[in-house]
């Protein structure tokens, strides 16, 4: 589980809190919103779909280019009855270029999605 940014959001908010929490002398409310967050955080990773149902498969020719746009064409599946929303990054080994290195992803359930780039290798 990767924290969002609503997830900083209300991380940042406890920061007021602790703050007019420690002046009134009540810390037990700074505690109460502490373990909110964590329940919070923890049933989100609960609820939402499983990592290990999004398939991903790369392809490409076996041999690249060198100084040469070679395509790749990712493909995700979505093997889950949830949708799943986010942004895929791909990491190309260093000394390559790429065209595009994040994709925003938005795949319904049981379904399948593409999305192509290219990677410029600059030596073997």
């Amino acid at each position: 589980m990767v924290p969002t940014k609503r997830f900083w959001l209300f991380v940042a908010l406890g920061l007021p809190i602790a703050a007019v929490a420690g002046i009134f002398g009540m810390p037990s409310l700074a505690i109460a919103y502490d373990v909110a967050v964590i329940v919070v955080a923890w049933l989100s990773g609960r609820i939402g779909p499983s990592p290990a149902s999004l398939k991903v498969r790369r392809d490409f020719d076996p041999v690249l280019s060198v100084r040469a746009a070679n395509k790749i064409v990712v493909t995700l599946t979505n093997e889950s009855l949830e949708p799943i929303r986010g942004i895929v990054r791909d990491e190309p080994p260093p000394h390559f270029q790429a065209s595009r290195r994040e994709f925003p992803l938005e795949i319904g359930p049981e379904r399948e999605m593409e999305f192509e780039y290219t990677l410029r290798p600059e030596e073997r």
